[in-house]
């Protein structure tokens, strides 16, 4: 009964490619993390505004970014100690007999989130998330890898659990790859496995469809989709993505490239109003123009210029009837507490400034501050448009094979 409950969830999520709009990446700045060469960055969030990481290499400490004009540095955080191996089931036979030349403290992270004063990670190896709050690092009594091997997932070795994220009350966890799939859990119910809607504009290039990170900003989801280079921004009602962005063309380049590409290196997602950040997991590889390099790349993205445009609610139910309804028509609303320090003052635009309803527009309407010239036209009048409506609807009366518009 409780395999045909988790695979009745996948029949909710349509199987075929959406139409959603795949843009290039612009990049806003670019980081090499001193310090970090050898640790394999595997995780990003920001918790109260600051950026933490996670090593799948050391699972002793949990890690600060911190950048500046002259470049950023990977700065030791807090340690994590008194945690042993789990009880109960774990990443399954194949990966128990492998795990055996592994010492008991690696505990393979792979992902970082927080709520409050608790720091969550997910460990790879266990199949668990581990909570850090009070200066004690414990197991939380989650488990699901069986269920999730009998499903179909979980099957090859190191393809497990890749990215977490809070949001609100529950977790997702991404699980990376062959098959590529999203776990929902939730303290008062039994663990949901949802397959992630495909996007037509997203190129794999022959490689595994995956996900290898999670980020929870401004009532959406987030996934990185390491293989095709994206970040998409994806509703909690069904996951279906409302815009993606493409940063093929950032890591590939030249100044950036690693001189292993058989695979993407996206690995951490973090987001905030400052905009998208993805870390580069290099394995130790060093970059193709410096090869005694083998520090991490931070990429620090920006918000797709059209995004608002693409903001739309999907016909098809929520996932969850108690999911908080999310309001898919804004962009993220930039809070000034929370932007990074680093970055200059937010300024209003031109095409901003011009928005009806705009204190510009109020006091003195100008010729571009009618309706129609910005996206919210349609829902501004002039003021000279309103004084005219009465004398051109008694026009209209008086010649009815006219409409007047």
């Amino acid at each position: 009964m409780f395999r045909n409950l988790i695979l009745s969830t996948l029949l909710l999520v349509p199987p075929l490619a959406a139409a959603t709009s795949v843009s290039p990446a612009q990049l806003l700045a670019s980081y090499w993390l001193d310090g970090s060469a050898g640790l394999d960055i595997s995780g990003l969030s920001f918790c109260h505004g600051e950026l933490l990481a996670v090593s799948d290499k050391n699972s002793a400490e949990i890690y600060s970014v911190e950048t500046s004009s002259r470049g950023a540095v990977l700065k030791s955080r807090s340690r994590i100690a008194g945690l042993g191996v789990p009880e109960g089931d774990s990443a399954g036979l194949v990966a128990g007999l492998l795990n055996l030349a592994r010492s008991d403290t690696a505990m393979d992270f792979e992902g970082i989130s927080c709520d409050g004063d608790s720091i969550y990670l997910i460990s790879e190896r266990h199949s668990r998330i581990a909570e850090v709050a009070a200066g004690e690092t414990t197991w939380m009594p989650q488990r699901w890898a069986s269920v999730v091997r009998a499903s179909g997932y979980l099957k090859k070795f190191n393809a497990g659990a890749e990215g977490l994220v809070k949001a609100g009350r529950d977790f997702w966890i991404a699980m990376e790859r062959e098959p590529r799939g999203l776990l929902h859990l939730r303290s008062s119910a039994e663990p949901r496995i949802f397959t992630i809607p495909p996007v037509a504009g997203l190129d794999f290039r022959n490689r595994a469809e995956d996900i290898t990170g999670l980020a929870f900003y401004d009532g959406a989801l987030f996934t990185l989709e390491r293989n095709a280079f994206a970040v998409c921004r994806r509703s909690l009602n069904n996951l279906q993505a409302q815009w993606c962005i493409d940063y093929r063309n950032i890591e590939e380049a030249p100044e950036f490239v690693y001189e292993e590409t058989q695979y993407g290196k996206g690995e951490g997602l973090a987001v905030d109003a400052s905009g998208i950040y993805v870390v580069l997991d290099n394995n130790n590889v060093g970059r193709a123009a410096v090869p005694a390099d083998r520090r991490a790349l931070l990429l620090h993205l920006e918000f797709p210029g059209n995004a608002e445009l693409q903001l739309r609610k999907r016909a098809e139910g929520p996932l969850d009837g108690t999911t908080p309804e999310v309001n898919l028509d804004r962009r993220p609303t930039p809070d000034p507490a929370r932007r990074n320090p680093l970055l200059p003052p937010l300024r209003r635009t031109a095409a901003a400034r011009r928005q009806p309803g705009s204190a510009r527009c109020r006091v003195r309407p100008p010729a571009d501050c009618r309706p129609g010239t910005g996206h919210q036209g349609a829902r501004h009048q002039h003021p000279l448009e309103r004084s005219l409506r009465g004398p051109l609807a008694r026009l209209a009366a008086d010649r009815p094979g006219n409409i007047l518009r």
